[in-house]
């Protein structure tokens, strides 16, 4: 089934948060909006959410009003199409062809959380916050399978910690540009078991103009034997120099 829900201003007196499900794996429902969504709002379900609507805040598969907390279960896909603040929250599938994240916030433009298996895309623009840098923000306890495919340009870090019980895939393409003045282009932390393969193709740019730092940075890779690929026809570029670090207490 399909539909559309068009939101709103919250109105009424003890209301102060917009939430949409999407109810059953086959359900598509696609989110709009006459004007900007000012505070952001929730989203849950199993099932997959277009979003067309404009938001200035985070748009969150969790409730919070403090201090209270309920995390929402995994959607089959979340797919975005309108400019908003960030993205938090866990979806099997990723896309984004609009604009996310803030220059001045406090988080990531796109954080998921708790997934064993992740389709993330991104053709549009994904950029982090000033102070930390972080545009992309992936990790989970339960790791299976993660695609990554970048076609746009992302400004700031990615990364991606990542533990499995099992063995897991982790393949990383890029074709278009992620780049940071933060840190490490990509980097990307996998604790597993052995079996796990961990491939990156570059076609793009990948560049940190930070002080120490990497395009990439792998980091435990393997508790037990796997296998790491990387093929490059693009751009690696790391040029920061280095820093003088300095321990005065002894």
């Amino acid at each position: 089934s399909s539909g559309t829900v068009t939101l709103g201003a919250v109105s009424g007196v003890n209301f102060e948060a917009q939430l949409v499900r999407a109810e059953g794996p086959d359900t598509v429902l696609t989110l709009e909006s006459a004007e900007p969504v000012a505070n952001g709002f929730a989203i849950g379900g199993d099932g997959h959410i277009v979003n067309r609507a404009q938001s200035g805040g985070v748009i969150a598969s969790r409730v919070y009003a403090y201090p209270f907390e309920l995390e929402l279960e995994p959607l089959a896909s979340f797919s975005n199409e309108a400019d908003i603040s960030a993205f938090y929250g866990a979806a099997r599938a990723f896309t984004n062809s609009a604009v996310i994240g803030k220059n001045n916030a406090d988080y990531a433009g796109v954080s998921i959380t708790n997934i064993d298996t992740l389709s993330f895309s991104n053709e549009g623009m994904i950029s982090g916050n000033q102070q930390y840098g972080l545009a992309v923000s992936l990790d989970s306890d339960q790791l299976r399978e993660i695609t990554f495919n970048n076609a746009g340009m992302i400004a700031g870090r990615v990364e991606g910690y990542f533990n499995a019980d099992g063995p897991a895939t982790v393949a990383i393409r890029n074709a278009g540009t992620i780049s940071t003045a933060i840190e490490n282009g990509i980097s990307i932390s996998l604790f597993s078991s052995a079996g796990s393969v961990v491939n990156i193709d570059n076609s793009g740019t990948i560049e940190s103009s930070a002080k120490w730092g990497s395009a990439i940075s792998l980091a435990d890779l393997f508790e037990e034997p796997g296998s790491f690929t990387i093929a490059n026809s693009g751009t690696l570029r790391a040029n920061g120099g280095g820093s003088l670090i300095s321990y005065d207490y002894w």
